[in-house]
């Protein structure tokens, strides 16, 4: 706002009138860290739906190695009793494989059960 003086200078003087432009721009940023906060929510939620699916896939190839041991210990057994010594040999041997990939499997699982935990906690 300018004034006169009684010299007929004009004097400039903030008007106090309006709020600060500062306010506006800090709801703009507002926003923006709203919107970005969303969107890693939603990517939390994502990756919680894809850990629990990974987990699930892992407890079917869990089920899956499970049975195909007990398949193979009913199949050396069944060598064992024919005489067929080495093929049992073979076959407990291809057990001790499913019963590593088993194991791993087991740890597989509890890792994604503890990632899904950690996910849902945050949401």
């Amino acid at each position: 706002m300018i004034l006169n003086s009684a010299a007929g200078i004009g004097m400039a003087v903030p008007c106090t009138c309006r709020p600060p432009l500062l306010l506006r721009p800090m709801c703009l940023s507002s926003n923006i860290n709203t919107e970005q906060l969303r969107a890693q929510l939603d990517q939390l939620h994502s990756e919680a739906a894809r850990t629990r699916a990974k987990a699930n896939s892992a407890r079917l190839r869990l089920l899956r190695l499970s049975e195909a041991a007990e398949k193979i210990q009913r199949q050396a057994a069944i060598s064992v009793q024919t005489g067929k010594e080495n093929d049992a040999r073979e076959l407990l041997f291809q057990k001790k494989k499913v019963k590593q990939a088993l194991e791993k499997s087991k740890s597989c699982i509890e890792l994604l059960d503890e990632l899904s935990t950690k996910l849902n906690k945050v949401e």
